[in-house]
Parts: C-alpha cells; sequence; structure tokens
C-alpha cells in the first residue's frame, strides 16, 4: 500500500507537470533556443563584449616602419590605460595575462611548500624605525598619517610586517616544528618613482609577489634559498622568454648575497648585467662597482645583448664579459638576521639559548615581468604595431572570426560555435582559451589585422571554404616570431597545408590535429 501511494503521488505530479508543459506550449525548438543562448553566454568570450578601448582596426596603410616599445603597445591597444603619471589601469585583455603568470608563481610556490597569505598594504612606521630601514629609504617612500597622528607607510616590502606577524604569534620563541617558515602574498606595492615610464616597468603603483623564509640556521637557510632560485628558474622557464639569472647587490634591502633575474631589453631596460660566455657568470654592474671589480668610471653604454663593451671575467680569469640592458623582473635575497634580530623573531638552539632566525625574502614583479616579456618578443616583431605574446601568458591563444553580416558566406556562420565547442572539448590545453571576434559588421580582412595587432597567436577564419562539401577553415598562425625566439622549430603538420603566404586549409579534423600539435610543441 505505501508503494502504491507514492506510485500514486508521482503520477499526481507528473500530470500537473505536463499540464504546464501544454500550458506554456514550449516547442523543441524554443527549449533548444534557451539553452543556445545560456550556452553562448556562459561559454564563449565575445571580442565585442572585451573592454578594450582602442583603435582597434587601423589603416592598414599606414607605415609599418618605425618598431614601438611594449609600453607604447598594450598602452595602445587598450590592454593598460595610463591615469596618472605612474598609475596604470590593468585592463581586461592584459589582466587575463597577469592571471596566468599568478597561476605560474602559484604552483611552483606550492612545490617549495610556500604558502599563500595577505598582509596590510599599511605598515606602521614605528616597525620601519625599529629596524634602522626609513632613515634609509629616501624619498621614494610613500608616507602618510591618519586621524589619530599615527603615520604609516605604502608598504614597498614586508620584511619588517612579517616578522611583526611571526613574533606576536609566537611572542617567546618559535618551535622548531613550526620552521621552516615559508610564507609569500601577490599583492600591490608602492613606490614614489621621481620620473614613473616606460607604463608598468616603472610605476609608482604594482603588482608583486613577495616570499619570505625563517630557517633555523644558515645552512638550512642556504638550503631554502637554492630550492626557491630553482623555483624561479622554472618560473621563468615556464613563461617562455630568455632571461638570465646574475649575482647582484643586496641595497637598501639588506642581507649576505642576492640574485637578480632579468630579461634583456634596449627599449626599456636600465640595469646593466655582465655576463662571461667561458663560465656563465653573470653580474650586475652595481655589483662590480661595489666590490670594485667594476672602476665607477667604466663606460657601459646601451646595447643589444651581445655587442655591448667587454670587462675581463673576475670569475674565471678566462674571458670577458659582455655587457648588455636588461629590465629586472625578479630578486632574491639572503637576508641573515638583518630583520629577525631587531624585531625579536627568535627560537631556541640545542643550548636552550634564544638565537634570531635566518630569513630569506624573494620577489618577483608581477607586472613587470608581463610587460618587459612584450619588450623582448616585440623586439623581433617584422610587424609595427603588434604584440607577440609568450604563449604561456596570452590572454586567449585561439581566435574565431566568422563571416561578415550580409556575405555570401554568412551561411556558414554556425561553424563558429561549433569549432569553438569541439576546440574546447578536444584539445584541453585550449580549454578556456577561446574567443569569438563576432563584429561581423566589419570585414573578416579588417579582424584578422586586429587580431595580429591584439596578439592572438592562433586565428581561425570561417570563411567561403566552409561551405564545401567537406569544410575548410583557415588556420593562421601568429606564433612564428616567439617560435624563432624559443628555438621551436616548424609545425609540420601545418605546413603540409600552407597555401602561400596565407594561412593553411583544414578539414575541421585536421584543424583539431595541427592545434594539439601546437599545443603539445608550444607546452614543452
Amino acid at each position: 500500500l505505501p508503494r502504491f501511494t507514492d506510485f500514486y503521488v508521482i503520477m499526481k505530479v507528473l500530470s500537473v507537470y505536463l499540464k504546464n508543459i501544454r500550458y506554456y506550449n514550449l516547442s523543441e525548438s524554443s527549449i533548444n533556443v534557451c539553452q543556445h543562448r545560456r550556452y553562448n553566454n556562459y561559454c564563449f568570450p565575445r571580442v565585442s563584449q572585451v573592454f578594450q578601448p582602442s583603435d582597434s582596426v587601423p589603416n592598414p596603410k599606414e607605415s609599418t616602419t618605425k618598431l614601438q616599445n611594449a609600453a607604447q603597445l598594450v598602452t595602445k591597444h587598450g590592454m593598460v590605460h595610463q591615469c596618472s603619471a605612474g598609475q596604470i589601469a590593468v585592463l581586461p585583455l592584459f589582466q587575463r595575462a597577469l592571471d596566468k603568470l599568478c597561476t605560474i608563481v602559484e604552483e611552483q610556490m606550492q612545490a617549495v611548500s610556500a604558502y599563500k597569505m595577505t598582509m596590510p598594504t599599511l605598515t606602521p612606521q614605528q616597525l620601519w624605525k625599529k629596524t634602522g630601514r626609513f632613515e634609509e629609504a629616501g624619498p621614494e617612500l610613500m608616507v602618510l598619517e591618519d586621524r589619530h597622528e599615527k603615520r604609516f607607510i605604502l608598504s614597498p616590502t614586508h620584511e619588517e610586517a612579517i616578522c611583526d606577524i611571526v613574533a606576536t604569534c609566537f611572542p617567546k620563541d618559535v618551535p622548531k616544528s613550526r620552521l621552516p617558515l615559508r610564507l609569500y602574498q601577490i599583492t600591490t606595492k608602492f613606490r614614489d618613482e621621481a620620473r614613473p615610464r616606460h607604463a608598468l616597468i616603472r610605476s609608482r603603483e604594482f603588482l608583486m609577489k613577495d616570499l619570505y623564509t625563517f630557517d633555523v640556521d644558515e645552512a638550512a637557510a642556504a638550503e631554502t634559498y637554492n630550492a626557491v632560485s630553482e623555483a624561479y628558474n622554472t618560473i621563468f622557464s615556464r613563461i617562455g622568454v630568455p632571461f638570465i639569472r646574475a649575482r647582484g647587490s643586496c641595497g637598501a634591502v639588506g642581507g649576505k648575497y642576492s640574485h637578480e633575474f632579468h630579461y634583456l631589453s634596449p627599449a626599456a631596460g636600465q640595469d646593466y648585467v655582465l655576463s662571461c660566455a667561458s663560465c656563465g657568470y653573470s653580474a650586475t654592474a652595481g655589483l662590480l662597482q661595489e666590490t670594485g671589480l667594476l672602476p665607477d668610471d667604466t663606460e657601459l653604454v646601451k646595447h643589444g645583448p651581445t655587442d655591448g663593451p667587454t670587462v675581463p671575467c673576475q670569475n674565471c680569469d678566462s674571458g670577458n664579459m659582455d655587457a648588455a640592458v636588461g629590465v629586472e623582473v625578479g630578486h632574491t635575497f639572503l637576508l641573515g638576521t638583518t630583520y629577525s634580530k631587531p624585531m625579536k623573531v627568535v627560537h631556541r638552539d640545542m643550548d636552550m639559548k634564544l638565537q634570531p632566525l635566518v630569513m630569506g625574502c624573494y620577489g618577483l614583479g608581477m607586472t613587470r615581468i608581463v610587460q618587459a616579456s612584450l619588450d623582448v618578443t616585440c623586439q623581433q616583431q617584422p610587424y609595427e604595431d603588434s604584440i607577440v605574446w609568450p604563449w604561456s601568458l596570452a590572454p586567449y591563444r585561439v581566435c574565431i572570426i566568422g563571416p561578415k553580416r550580409g556575405s555570401k558566406e554568412k551561411e556558414a556562420q554556425h561553424w563558429v560555435e561549433t569549432l569553438g565547442r569541439n576546440i574546447e572539448q578536444q584539445v584541453p590545453v585550449l580549454r578556456g582559451d577561446v574567443i569569438l571576434d563576432d563584429r561581423d559588421n566589419l570585414s573578416i580582412g579588417k579582424r584578422v589585422l586586429d587580431a595580429r595587432k591584439t596578439g592572438y597567436p592562433l586565428i581561425v577564419v570561417v570563411g567561403k571554404a566552409a561551405l564545401q562539401d567537406v569544410p575548410k577553415f583557415e588556420l593562421i598562425d601568429n606564433t612564428e616570431v616567439y617560435r624563432e625566439l624559443i628555438g621551436c622549430g616548424e609545425i609540420a603538420s601545418l605546413e603540409r597545408h600552407k597555401e602561400g603566404k596565407g594561412g593553411a586549409l583544414l578539414s575541421q579534423l585536421q584543424l583539431l590535429n595541427v592545434l594539439g600539435e601546437f599545443c603539445n610543441r608550444l607546452q614543452r
């Protein structure tokens, strides 16, 4: 009887439901339309909806002889916006590249057992006075005062803040069971630049990843230093732009020794890096001058990576060090007890005596990395006004362009979303990396030009060939310059189908196979 009652109730509910279906007259086609709209709104970003305030389709007849640096390109193409001197708004396309970089960094921080946190932007001025750094900081430090006349610093770094947190949480001593401590954050930092320039290369407000480590002694701290340095090497290798790791000066931060990571860029660089081809040793000009190995009056003129003035190598005595201009994008410091001692961040040694913990700090200029990587890649670009994104940071890797409104090819419009769905399903690496250029009031040629200038690595065109018995689509490879930079050879499956200077006409299956090969090669 209970089962029969349940069955009766279920049938009653179903009858009401069926009546409602008839009442609302929901046809199969209308349901499909609802699903279609829901899928479109959820799945695919569209160029017409992206906030990119720029001259999206410049005159194709304009001169292409003068190359522009990355600061000009990202500003002109609506990826960043200068609000005032040194204050740059990051717009959606650049933000996506920045988010991808953050993902890479977070994965490598997890690999060295570093844990993410967020510290306040404002640091009490008294903490900086406690370590003696406030007097040495100079005019680049931004200081403000609240209504209670207490002074705070808009933090450029957080050594004092992290020490205060650890010392407060462990007022007596840090238990050995909690060591080593490896804590990092990705937050906005501030510096009152005298001459802000090159957009995000030298701005007053910027995004930075800073990691702070605490170890029991120098041997353990050196082990941590090597592990984090290797993680940094992996981060820059995954970004996929050539870089240099050089011995650097500890400067105002202090500490025992440090290394800097540089992208070579004559256009935006301000730091001189000297490298020996014989032994591979690299050092900054600042360090060599501090140690007396390079006279202060040595003439270092801005040159490219290979044609700068030479200095005898101080490491191997068998070669010369070539000077080049770089942009500093990362810095690692073995701090020792410079901050932990005055801030009383201590532990008990084997004799139960209180000893300051040995610190390290490790920074990455996140916004600077993205723009500086473009300075390197765009140096090789043969087309003026075009961005070349590293594969790992490209905001979207595939741009699909459909037929123009009212054209004969308009009947192939349905292929645009079909291709987008199939690409994301069959090539998992491209999931979430496909954007549709739905501005069908523009010709295909103008949208292809715009996609090249924005820097989408791969462009798929749905044109008249899509109306053939076996539909074909044009794949335009926009990665030649980047592949040449990183030493990645030709994509064989693409070269077989190329027709002259244009793209390759491929069936849907061929297109998916070629995209898969692209991803396999460039991901490596």
